[in-house]
């Protein structure tokens, strides 16, 4: 039997996100997609989001 696939949502993302940010990183789409490995149509908007949480909008 196949287990069920578990999709991802937007928290659990940002989440990874959060998890790999360091002060010293550049919040960029790019490094969103490398860390999280997601789509590039969420990308600019888990950086914005990230941005936003960490003051560095």
């Amino acid at each position: 039997m196949n287990a069920p696939v578990v999709r991802k949502v937007f928290a659990d993302y940002l989440a990874d996100a959060r998890a790999a940010w360091m002060a010293e990183v550049e919040i960029t789409p790019a490094w969103i997609r490398q860390v999280t490995e997601c789509s590039r149509g969420l990308s600019p908007k888990l950086a914005k989001a990230l941005r936003a949480e960490v003051g560095h909008e």
